[in-house]
């Protein structure tokens, strides 16, 4: 069984209680006796009564009974009252639009969040080794008199690699044979009738 809500929202049900010109009230959700005010000045009453909704006001659909009453001494959930009415102070729309701001702003927040994580384990991951060439690269730049013994290192390196290459020295200690010149032995006796002639 559904329950009638006659007012929604803090201003509409302090204005309503002003209305019925009392100044003792009490708030019942359910049968449950929530808060009460049992003084007789009825500006005093309604500060009190909307400071006590501003403190219930947490963005909850419950319904709430205000109970009146004219003149009590004491106020219990078995006292008569001279009038009440049900009220809400969020109605569901309201509630819906809250929830879905928060909900959108939760997700921003949290997927930013993800974000930085991500970029911070992307900054811890280890970089991967050089190859050979950046090896020696950083050698070469860390040490440029260093190039010679490399470039042996490695002249040596592809000759042990390569099948049927003879090792051979580097092209400036490569040694110099210069062969004797030899006179074939035909003209041996052209020579020495030209000597004997001159003679």
């Amino acid at each position: 069984m559904s329950i009638a809500v006659q007012f929604i929202g803090i201003d509409a049900v302090v204005k309503a209680f002003e209305y019925k010109k009392t100044a003792a009230w009490s708030i019942f959700q359910g049968r449950a006796l929530l808060h009460k005010h049992e003084g007789k000045d009825i500006e005093e009453s309604a500060e009190t009564l909307q400071e006590f909704l501003q403190l219930i006001s947490t963005g909850s659909t419950a319904i709430y009974t205000l109970k009146v009453y004219e003149s009590v001494e004491k106020i219990t959930e078995k006292t008569g009252c001279d009038g009440s009415f049900n009220f809400r102070l969020v109605n569901e729309d309201t509630r819906q639009r809250t929830n879905e701001y928060f909900d959108n702003g939760r997700n921003k927040v949290l997927e930013r969040l993800e974000a930085i994580e991500q970029k911070l384990n992307e900054d811890d991951e280890p970089e991967e080794p050089p190859g050979v060439m950046g090896q020696l690269g950083n050698i070469l730049l860390a040490d440029p008199s260093k190039l010679p013994l490399l470039v042996s290192s490695l002249l040596s390196t592809i000759q042990l690699i390569l099948p049927g290459q003879k090792q051979q020295p580097p092209p400036q200690m490569q040694p110099v044979y210069m062969p004797q010149q030899q006179v074939p032995q035909t003209i041996y006796p052209i020579a020495n009738d030209y000597n004997n002639r001159k003679h």
